[in-house]
Formats: C-alpha cells, structure tokens, sequence
C-alpha cells in the first residue's frame, strides 16, 4: 500500500516538473535573442497611445511615475496620459496636478468623488477608458517606476493580430531581508508568465504593464468579462480574450527597457494581504489553461508540504519530500536564474534557497485562508459585487 501511495504521489507531482523544466528552456532560447537591450528594432512613432492608470493614496510615489513619464523616448504629442484618483484620501491628486503642470505631457485627472457609487480598481479604470482619445490602452500603476523606452518598446511587440501585449514586471526590495526575499518570490511568478506568454500560451498577464487594443478591451467591458469582482482586469482579460480570439491574440514582450519595476511591500501585513487578494480571484478564473497550471502548481505544492507528515505510514516519505525538493530546485532553479539573468537580478538567487522548503505551506496558507478572508486594500474592504 505505501508503495502505491508513493508512486501515485511521484507520478501526480511530474507534470508541474516537467512544466517548469520546459519553461525554463524557453527562456534560455529568449537569453540568447535578447542579447542586445538597447530596442533597435521597435515601432515606429506613428502610433498613438492612452496611457491610464488607477491610482489611490499613492502620494509617495506619484511623483516617481510623473517623472518618468515625462522622460519616456516616444513623441509626447503621440500619447496621453489619464489619471484617475479612486477615493483617495491623501495628496494623490493635488501631487499629480502640480508635478504634471510641470511637464509638457497631455494628461488628464479623473477625480472620482466621495460620494460615487463608482469604487475599485476595475470601476476606476472603465472611467479612464472612456475619457481615452486613441485605440491603443497602455495600462499601468501609480506605484511604479517605467524606464525611458517603455512606450517604443511595448508597442514594438504588437503585430496586426494582437490585441493584447503583455510586459514583464518586477518587485525592487528595500534593504530588509524579508524585502529581498519578496522579491525573489516574485520573480518565479513574473517568470513563469514570461515564459508561458514567448511559448504562446499567455497564462498571466500584470495590470501594471499591459497593451491592449481598445476595440478588444471595450468589447470585455461590454461583456462583463470582470465577473463582478472589484480587480482582476489583467486576469479576466487575458480568459476573455483567449475564448474569443485565440492565443495568437497575446504575446509577450520579453525586452529588458519593458520591465516595469515597483517597490516590494511596506510590512508583512501588506504582502500577505496583496497575496490573499490575487488568490481571491482565482474563484473566477473558468480558462482551463489558467486552471490547469494552478492546478499543478497547487497538487505539487500540496504532496510537497504533506510528505514529511506521511512518514508516520513509511520511512519512505521523507525520502519523496527530499526528492521532490531536489527535483524543485532544479528545475524552478533553472527557470529562476535565466529570468533573472534577463532582469538583472542574479543577486537575488541566494534567497531562492531560503523559500525553498518553506515555498510548499506559504501556497497552502495563501490558497486556504483566501477562500474565507477578504482582505483589505487601501483601506478598502474588497469583496465580490
């Protein structure tokens, strides 16, 4: 009997391996085109670009995106700028308007006011949308700092039948142990979503650095592609537009001056609570590539966590759990260090040690207590509407 347990626990534990082996194989095939960082070869200045964002008591950082929107290399009379301050009850607002009058950028402010009924991050952005003049969306966060070829070179990536360009993110920690620590726990995610988006399988998408056409994101909007939940625009987007155009609709823009960067979380609070809100949506996700690879990663997370405790039946089961730790370390290793060789971040590989045997209960914690904690945001209580 213990023998048959063992297999069938080895056997279920393969898939996401073998996964995680591919995806990292793809990003080394990636390492070698991306040699060269400079974007030569990106679109031309002709296309017109809104750029909206959704900000709410972000008075700390706003200043950070002004100044590096208005030192993007692309034609400022080629793109706007919409803002839009979701309840904040901070200087957001009153930050953004004196650092944007400083600028030449054509921006808006959108003041969402106390007493709408319109409230979150998803609703914030349908009023963005449809103050916008161009048919390309460039969406970001007001958290974020955009290095100067981020407009080029996102709209270097889309070709005639893609309706959405997906482009990487990554978390820069603070001093702290525990920062640098999120941020290499970050960068197995932005990973696995560069990886699955060069293979033509877009999987994930980050609302902080995505391109899409407006026609597409009008027709999501007017389908209720959200679900009613409060957030959730990237990953309901990316479901919506796979169902009605195919994965040839998304690609990945693998190129280094794409990389949107934010800062990592201000406590442990916070990072828990970021992590619980993200978890939170995935009650709604019905793309069965999306739910497939969660899956996996879920099953894999959960023999890994449990085999230790399984030594109670055999011996044997200490041996599973130090198998499959090996067997991780390989392969999540491999795909973590050319990913972070693409970002720059090969500092940070250390720390990937450290998560390792502890990786396993912080997705069953994370997975568990989001089905029954909603967490706060800003806040703001999030729940589904």
């Amino acid at each position: 009997m213990e023998i048959v347990i063992f297999t069938i626990l080895t056997l279920l534990s393969l898939p996401y391996l073998v996964v995680v082996t591919l995806l990292a194989f793809i990003l080394i095939k990636q390492k070698h085109l991306n040699v060269d960082h400079s974007s030569k070869d990106v679109a031309t200045d002709s296309l017109e670009v809104s750029i909206i964002i959704a900000a709410r008591n972000e008075s700390k950082n706003i200043r950070r995106l002004v100044e590096s929107l208005a030192q993007q290399n692309y034609p400022k009379e080629k793109f706007e700028i919409i803002l839009v301050d979701d309840h904040s009850d901070d200087e957001t607002a009153f930050i953004a308007e004196r650092e944007f009058r400083k600028t030449d950028l054509s921006f808006s402010l959108l003041r969402i006011e106390n007493d709408s009924v319109v409230t979150g991050k998803r609703a914030a952005l349908s009023v963005g949308v449809e103050s916008a003049r161009f048919n390309l969306f460039l969406f970001t966060d007001a958290d974020v700092f955009l290095p100067p070829n981020w407009i080029r070179t996102m709209l270097g990536s889309l070709t005639i039948d893609c309706h959405l360009v997906a482009g990487p993110v990554i978390i820069r920690s603070k001093s702290s142990f525990f920062s640098r620590l999120e941020e290499t726990e970050y960068i197995s995610v932005s990973a696995m979503t560069a990886a699955f988006g060069l293979a033509g399988r877009s999987v994930m998408a980050n609302g902080a650095n995505m391109l899409v056409r407006k026609e597409s994101y009008m027709n999501a909007l007017s389908m209720g592609y959200q679900k009613g939940y409060p957030s959730g625009d990237d990953m309901f987007l990316v479901e919506f537009l796979r169902r009605n155009y195919g994965n040839q609709a998304m690609v990945f823009c693998g190129k280094y001056d794409a990389i949107v960067s934010c800062d990592s979380s201000e406590s442990l609070g916070a990072f828990v609570s970021q992590r619980l809100r993200w978890a939170g949506k995935a009650r709604g996700y019905r793309d069965r590539y999306i739910l497939l690879v969660g899956l996996m990663t879920f099953a894999f997370n959960a023999i890994v966590a449990c085999s230790p405790f399984l030594i109670m039946i055999t011996p044997a089961f200490l041996w599973l759990f130090c198998l499959l730790i090996m067997l991780r370390a390989l392969s999540e290793g491999l795909l973590i260090w050319n990913w972070s060789s693409l970002t720059r971040q090969k500092n940070l590989f250390p720390y990937y040690f450290v998560l390792l045997p502890l990786y396993p209960y912080y997705v069953l914690f994370i997975g568990a207590v989001s089905a029954f904690i909603k967490p706060k945001w800003k806040g703001r209580n999030l729940s589904c509407f």
